[in-house]
């Protein structure tokens, strides 16, 4: 993926702790995948991570008022073209079901990604709706696609060992493990923008990242 000099980006992805008497979902820190099982239900934040590349000049971040209200083949609109398929190529790799668009959860990532635009100045932070999984990505510099988007997150399968279906030691594959979850069945995503920065949210439902179980 190609960025311009001084560009930068982050993400982040929601893991669910579930047991027996679990009711709902409380925020707590983490930085990596953990395969325990646990008696609580919690939505964890992973610790927000930043990379920086070098890359030609020339990207300035998209505006993200201006969408079209065409749609692609995998019915989205045509700003998120090629998202359905970007998870999809990713999670043929480990024969789990294709995802589908889902514009109610497109509406809710945009209604949040629109919120942390206004509130916040396009700063990561989860939502921690009900019901629903999410992945964040964050860009500064440069203009993101759908598909880039997936890889930053689809690259920490390098990360991620099926075998002890946990993360390398200091490594972060969460959000990589709800793009390829195996009972997932819908991804919705909006995208907001301040300035040169832009922020992504993808929802999926049903969500991923559940501790004690493996994405595949």
């Amino acid at each position: 993926m190609l960025m311009p000099s001084g560009s930068t980006i982050r993400w982040l992805a929601t893991v669910c702790l579930v047991g027996a008497a679990a009711t709902g979902c409380a925020t707590k820190q983490t930085r990596h995948w953990v395969a325990e099982p646990v008696v609580i239900n919690e939505n964890i934040d992973d610790d927000r991570i930043e990379l920086d590349r070098k890359a030609p000049r020339g990207g300035e971040a998209r505006s993200a008022e201006t969408r079209d209200s065409e749609e692609s083949a995998d019915g989205e609109p045509a700003r998120f073209a090629g998202m359905v398929a970007a998870h999809n190529r990713v999670r043929a790799q480990v024969e789990v079901p294709a995802l589908s668009w889902s514009a109610d959860l497109a509406s809710r990532a945009q209604r949040w990604a629109e919120h942390l635009q206004s509130a916040k100045s396009c700063e990561m932070e989860h939502s921690h709706a009900s019901g629903v999984g999410e992945n964040l990505a964050w860009a500064s510099g440069q203009q993101l696609t759908p598909s880039s988007v997936v890889k930053m997150w689809a690259d920490e399968a390098q990360d991620y060992n099926p075998e002890s279906g946990a993360c390398t030691p200091g490594a972060v594959c969460g959000h990589y493990t709800q793009v390829v979850w195996k009972n997932t069945r819908k991804v919705g995503c909006g995208v907001a923008s301040c300035g040169r920065d832009e922020i992504w949210v993808c929802n999926y439902s049903p969500p991923g990242n559940y501790i004690g179980e493996r994405p595949f």
